[in-house]
């Protein structure tokens, strides 16, 4: 399996200050690794690439989208609508090569 360098992730400092709580007091429901795989996906947003493997890309960035939706305050302009529609395309793309990067190093 090829490594490639990782690419820095950046929290939020209060859900940053969370994920490192979950380590280092982990909740003793789970067998150690177990644990730590929950907290880093859960807490982290971190999740190997094999998950990628079988998502839908349209389905993903809809749900970016629905989550950004729902953060908006006031009703958007026509004009403000093509830009998120554009910017949906690009996320869909983006989520697609991912997918396809993830079937590869299932499969190496």
């Amino acid at each position: 399996m090829a490594h490639t360098a990782p690419t820095d992730h950046y929290l939020p400092n209060a859900a940053y200050e969370l994920l490192l709580q979950a380590i280092l007091n982990p909740t003793p429901s789970l067998d150690p690794r177990s644990q730590l795989i929950e907290t880093l996906g859960e807490i982290g947003g971190l999740w190997p690439m094999s998950c990628l493997a079988d998502r839908d890309p349209v389905q993903m960035a809809e749900a970016d989208m629905s989550r950004t939706r729902r953060n908006l305050v006031n009703d958007l302009s026509d004009e403000d609508e093509a830009v998120l529609a554009t910017i949906q395309k690009m996320v869909t793309e983006n989520y697609a090569q991912q997918i396809e990067l993830a079937k590869v190093e299932l499969h190496s």
